[in-house]
């Protein structure tokens, strides 16, 4: 599959466009996943906010930079998959399979993104297996598992609700996990 750059910008402003609708007119891009409500969360900046959490936790575990670096443009490139499959459901595995696949395809065509595109196809993998490529344990990447639960956490938080008040039904939700 040839990409090119033209292809990639495409992707990433209909993301973006996706996203300004959704936080302006509160109308649902991507159904509910999950027992989430996406009609009241705002997909305006979810990779830059699972991006924060993922370098966060990167700095806690005391990633490498390279791998920081790593992370850093994979978190905020995690997506860009679904800016050209979107579907009426988010939470179909085949959806969640595909963005991930066009993803790493995106990424992978290009040489300055070819170290994140295992990334990006695996960042939807659970440790037990139960991921979209059925990856589990330490054969899942780091970077994956962290962008993993970062894009969770996310897409768990709510807006409306002051932080303080989300923090322990998020931390509760995560010592689930």
């Amino acid at each position: 599959m040839k990409i090119s750059m033209d292809r990639v910008i495409r992707a990433m402003s209909i993301a973006l466009d996706l996203s300004q609708i959704s936080s302006e007119y509160d109308s649902p891009v991507i159904e509910n996943v999950s027992n989430v409500d996406y009609t009241s969360h705002k997909f305006k900046h979810h990779s830059i906010r699972t991006t924060y959490l993922a370098l966060e936790i990167a700095n806690f575990i005391k990633l490498n930079e390279e791998q920081k670096k790593q992370l850093y443009i994979a978190s905020l490139l995690h997506d860009i998959g679904a800016a050209n499959y979107l579907t009426k459901s988010h939470s179909s595995n085949s959806f969640i399979k595909k963005h991930c696949e066009i993803g790493a395809e995106i990424t992978k065509s290009f040489p300055i993104f070819n170290n994140i595109s295992s990334i990006i196809l695996n960042h939807h993998e659970n440790f037990d297996g139960s991921g979209a490529m059925g990856l589990s344990g330490n054969s899942i990447q780091i970077e994956s598992q962290i962008i993993r639960i970062c894009d969770l956490i996310e897409i768990l938080y709510n807006e409306t609700i002051p932080a303080f008040k989300q923090r322990n039904s998020i931390i509760s939700w995560i010592q689930k996990k």
